[in-house]
């Protein structure tokens, strides 16, 4: 039989501390933010991550990618869209806490939408879409907008490492989402299950991947999850580009572009290199129109990239 690994008990005690204490810092926000207007959370979100963001070692992550991704921009442009970065993730974060008064009737115009034909014609048709937008603005809107038009989507999302914060981000975001999938080697099988049964699901294609393939995003290599555009292909499925914008504080913009169609595309490698370079390119117009509303502080280049 063997023996318990004792500086392996240590690192799993210890991180269970680290996790819990995390865990209670996440709820008592949620809770302060609970209690706070909408628009008071959320900008009181905003200056918290403006005061203390700076000082993180993201906020080095975020200097270098805006560096790569604007060489031509000054360093006080630069430093502008950094703070923006920040507040617009603190009030992300504030958000959650609000993520079920924003679905109420009442807050329904916080969120504006263009393009919902789209969406109402694909559901009128029985036919299954996925969704495809980025980590700007606030993306938790992006299944609600759709919820509101026509039926909840499955959303794909990358949970994080501590299980109790995990659990408090699905309680909040629950309300507007039919099933929430993990991101990794179940999470396929989940989304051709919802894509079979007709459904919607809404993804987010701009994290970091450690497979797929090396797409060019602001000129440099960046790996792109392909699982999405494989299952499209296979099943034939349409895809829809949503942005997401952030107006004027805590109200937003969701616009869904004309879907792009599948049914005559070829199911090889060349086309789902083209479909992720597309998608990438549609990203990365979005970004630039609002720069400081996107995840800067994600390492989404790994180190030494160049451009392609």
């Amino acid at each position: 039989m063997e023996e318990p690994n004792p500086a392996m008990s240590n690192r799993s005690f210890l991180k269970g501390l680290q996790y819990r204490f995390e865990a209670s810092v996440a709820y008592a926000l949620y809770g302060l933010f609970r209690a706070l207007p909408v628009s008071w959370a959320s900008a009181f979100g905003g200056q918290i991550t403006r005061w203390f963001g700076p000082l993180s070692r993201p906020h080095q992550t975020a200097a270098s990618n805006l560096a790569h991704a604007f060489p031509d921009l000054s360093s006080e442009a630069l430093a502008e869209i950094q703070s923006e970065v920040w507040d617009n993730l603190g009030r992300v974060s504030a958000e959650y806490a609000a993520l079920s008064r924003i679905w109420e009737p009442e807050e329904a115009s916080r969120i504006e939408v263009s393009g919902a034909e789209h969406i109402v014609e694909l559901a009128r048709r029985g036919s299954p879409a996925i969704i495809f937008s980025g980590h700007i603005a606030n993306w938790e809107t992006l299944p609600i907008a759709i919820a509101r038009m026509t039926k909840p989507p499955a959303i794909v999302y990358r949970a994080p490492n501590n299980p109790y914060v995990d659990r408090l981000l699905q309680s909040s975001r629950r309300a507007s989402c039919k099933v929430q999938i993990p991101k990794g080697h179940g999470g396929a099988r989940d989304i051709m299950r919802e894509i079979k049964a007709g459904g919607f699901v809404a993804v987010l294609i701009d994290q970091k991947s450690n497979t797929g393939l090396p797409v060019p995003l602001f000129g440099r290599g960046a790996m792109t999850g392909d699982a999405v555009a494989r299952i499209a292909m296979r099943f034939k499925c349409p895809i829809v580009p949503a942005q997401i914008e952030r107006r004027n504080g805590c109200r937003f913009k969701v616009t869904f572009e004309e879907p792009w169609q599948t049914n005559s595309m070829e199911n090889d490698e060349a086309t789902i290199h083209d479909l992720l370079n597309r998608m990438n390119e549609k990203l990365e117009t979005w970004v630039r129109r609002h720069p400081g509303q996107w995840l800067w502080v994600h390492n989404r280049w790994p180190k030494g990239s160049s451009a392609s």
